[in-house]
């Protein structure tokens, strides 16, 4: 008996193993295996700080332990309160970037909400997709472009001065329109197999909770807060992907996340 997939576009009814729909052309996927949840790889990756906390908290209470009730003597007691005093403040450490995480996930999950308004006929979303070494927060795409947003859930006043970009008036850490450009650039480099032509990817970093007095541009990257998130997609005119290219990138999307779950097995 042979098995049939319906097109959730037209109806149509397809060989299980097409990929594309023969009648309208749409991806034989569904919704939900493509679209991503947003903060998901935020949330693995606070577990994981949460679990080293745990471990160089109980290395610390293992060395004071053992230096307190005499089990290790003499200099090898010095060396274990050493050790017992470093894990504590690495435990501190660690707990910190355990809360960074989860702002970070807050963040995240505020811009997914605000991209929803976007209308569903005409861009279609994507969030924390993996990739080697990091997730891409937010994907959004449709016929007038591809955009990689990186979402900072920074406070205060975000500035941009000549090349540089300020947060209360300092240069963060790490520069996120860096970050924002290469990830950007490993996404043009996938699609590039998959559509068979190297896509223009716009970068984007979206502060959730900082504010900007206007989007700008900084380096070639869009740089704006959660209110005027929604204005760099309004009024684009120029077409630059057709809807098979859409339905591919869509294809290719559930293809790396099956990728993932596989390997989480």
């Amino acid at each position: 008996m042979t098995v049939l997939r319906k097109c959730e576009r037209c109806g149509a009814e397809n060989r299980s193993q097409a990929k594309f729909c023969n009648r309208c052309g749409t991806a034989l996927i569904s919704q939900n295996e493509w679209v991503g949840s947003a903060g998901t790889g935020v949330l693995t990756m606070a577990g994981r700080r949460y679990f080293l906390a745990l471990a160089w908290l109980a290395l610390g209470f293992l060395t004071w332990f053992l230096s307190h009730k005499g089990i290790v003597k003499g200099n090898w007691s010095w060396v274990a309160l050493f050790v017992a005093a470093i894990s504590f403040v690495l435990t501190f450490q660690a707990f910190g970037r355990v809360l960074d995480a989860f702002k970070g996930m807050e963040g995240e999950e505020k811009v997914a909400q605000v991209l929803n308004d976007l209308p569903s006929q005409v861009w279609s979303v994507a969030h924390d997709i993996p990739f080697d070494g990091f997730n891409v927060d937010h994907l959004v795409f449709s016929r007038y472009g591809i955009f990689v947003i990186e979402t900072k859930n920074w406070s205060g006043k975000i500035t941009v001065k000549g090349s540089r970009l300020l947060v209360n008036g300092r240069r963060p850490f790490k520069d996120p329109t860096r970050q924002v450009k290469a990830a950007a650039a490993q996404v043009a480099n996938e699609l590039e197999k998959t559509l068979h032509r190297r896509p223009f990817v716009q970068a984007v970093v979206c502060f959730a909770r900082g504010k900007l007095d206007k989007t700008q541009f900084l380096n070639s990257v869009i740089v704006t807060d959660i209110d005027n998130l929604l204005s760099i997609f309004n009024n684009r005119k120029s077409e630059v992907l057709s809807d098979t290219d859409l339905e591919r990138i869509k294809l290719w999307l559930a293809t790396k996340r099956n990728k993932e779950s596989a390997l989480k097995r």
